[in-house]
Parts: C-alpha cells; sequence; structure tokens
C-alpha cells in the first residue's frame, strides 16, 4: 500500500458540500402519513360501518395471534434499525480515517489495500511525481504494508484457544506515515526505532528480540481486556497497554513503544510495525 499527499490537492480550492436537511423530508413524509390515517379513522367512524366494539372483542379473542403479529414487526423494526446503525457506523468511521489530499495508490485490479502488491520500481515511480509534496529533499509519501493476522488466546480453564484478528500495518518511516495520516502519540511513548526491534526488556526475559510496535487506542484497550486478575494487578494501567508492556503474537514477543491518541478513525485499531520485519514474519 502507498499513500501520498498531493500539491495540487492540497493547495486548491475543495468543493464544501451543501447542507441538506435530512428532517423535513422526513417529518412531512409522516404528517402525511398521520393525516391520512386521521382521515380514514374519521371515517370508519362515521360511517360505523364496522362497530369499534367488534375490534376490542377481537383483540381479546385473538389475542395470541396479535401478540405474535405485534411481536414480528418489532423484531423486523429492530433488526433494521441494526443494521442501518452498524452501516452508519461504519461509514463515518471510514470517512473520519481520510486526510484531504492523500491519495491511495493501489496495485492495478486490487480493490482493498490487504491485496494490492506493488513493486519497488512502481513506488519509486510514483514518489518522483512532480505532484507528490515533498519535505526538503523527501517525498511525502509513504510505502506501507498492512496485513491481518491472527492472534490465539487461551480461554480461561480450557486447553482450547479463542482467535481475534489484528490488523498490522507496516511504515519504513513511521513518523512521517502519522504526518501523513494526521496521528500522534500519547505522553509517554516514542515511535519504534529504525531497526525496529529490542534486544532486551528489563524484567522479561525474552530468548529472541522484541519486536517494537506502536499501537492505536482502541486496540490497546481491546487486548488489555485479556490480562488475567494477576496481571490486572501488577498493571500500570488496567484499562488498556502503556508504553513498555508487551504481548505475544505468534511465536514472538511484541514490546510496545507507545500508544497513538484515540481520533476516532480506523487507525484506532491498528498495530503499527517495521515493513522489513513484519512483511517476511507473516509471508
Amino acid at each position: 500500500m502507498f499513500t501520498q499527499l498531493l500539491s495540487g490537492l492540497s493547495s486548491g480550492v475543495v468543493p464544501m458540500m451543501a447542507a441538506v436537511s435530512f428532517f423535513s423530508p422526513v417529518s412531512e413524509t409522516l404528517a402525511i402519513a398521520l393525516l391520512a390515517g386521521l382521515a380514514l379513522l374519521g371515517c370508519l367512524i362515521v360511517l360505523n360501518t364496522i362497530p369499534l366494539s367488534y375490534n376490542v372483542m377481537n383483540l381479546t379473542v385473538r389475542w395470541r395471534t396479535t401478540l405474535m403479529t405485534g411481536l414480528a414487526f418489532v423484531m423486523v423494526v429492530g433488526l433494521l434499525v441494526t443494521m442501518l446503525s452498524f452501516v452508519n457506523g461504519m461509514i463515518g468511521l471510514t470517512e473520519s480515517s481520510g486526510q484531504p489530499g492523500n491519495v491511495l495508490v493501489l496495485a492495478e485490479g486490487a480493490t482493498d489495500e490487504s491485496f494490492s502488491s506493488l513493486g519497488f520500481s512502481d513506488v519509486g515511480d510514483i514518489e518522483k511525481q512532480p505532484y507528490v509534496l515533498t519535505d526538503g529533499d523527501r517525498p511525502f509519501a509513504s510505502r506501507e504494508t498492512y496485513l491481518l493476522a491472527t492472534q490465539l488466546l487461551p480461554k480461561a480453564g480450557t486447553q482450547n484457544f479463542k482467535r481475534r484478528f489484528l490488523q498490522i500495518r507496516g511504515f519504513d518511516d513511521p513518523e512521517l506515515g502519522a504526518k501523513i495520516h494526521g496521528m500522534s502519540l500519547l505522553p509517554g511513548g516514542e515511535w519504534f526505532s529504525e531497526a525496529g526491534v529490542r534486544s532486551s526488556v528489563p524484567g522479561d526475559q525474552a530468548s529472541e528480540s522484541y519486536i517494537e510496535v506502536v499501537l492505536g487506542d482502541g486496540v490497546s484497550r481491546l487486548m488489555a481486556g485479556d490480562r488475567t486478575p494477576e496481571q490486572n494487578a501488577a498493571a500500570r494501567n488496567p484499562q488498556q497497554f502503556v508504553a513498555g508492556d508487551t504481548f505475544t503474537l505468534g511465536d514472538r514477543t511484541w514490546y510496545i513503544t507507545g500508544i497513538m491518541k484515540p481520533t476516532g478513525s480506523t487507525f484506532d485499531s491498528e498495530v503499527w510495525a517495521k515493513r522489513s520485519l513484519i512483511g517476511p514474519l507473516f509471508g
């Protein structure tokens, strides 16, 4: 995956969306439906074709059918509201993840960044385009690898495991990537080093080197929920991971160098690490 800022878009005039009222048309429709229902009820009362006492008696006699019909309508409406809430929430989340002027470059035919594979020569050609912003002699472009990794978590009191999918994004330069994506760190944290690994951590004895990572605020809270009561008692922050904590993914231990500030974007759910390490590690 390859992300870049365009100087043409950043210096041009961004069209603004016109304000749209979502409530007026709906209110008018409901008002018309309500008036139509009241008119129909008035006609029935005036004509007295079906006595109201018959309707009341019908509801009391056939209360089981009436109850099932009402429950069916409630379930359908509830399911519809739930699905619309989910879809609108996802739309709002993805909209907040974009930055004005950023362009996401994918391989031809790829519909998602996890399926895109750009060659080094292609990426180098894109970086040299005249419309790419530069920071001195460095193009304002971030070469990234995006993948999903499965984390196995033991179930308490059993020999079984539950699985969680972690979104991992690899960077060559995390500070440049954070600047492009509009992310920053919480106080006390730092971006992972140029090497992306750490040989030792105080108080932890791992046989291999630690992979340095930066976590989004959301995923740090989610992963902290997997701690045992004993681990929570010894944790510096029981609510979430903080800089200096470690976790296990695959057969490696990962060292957290920092936590990103919450932004309400998809990056809050991501794990950032060195691209040259996670690419070969996950194939």
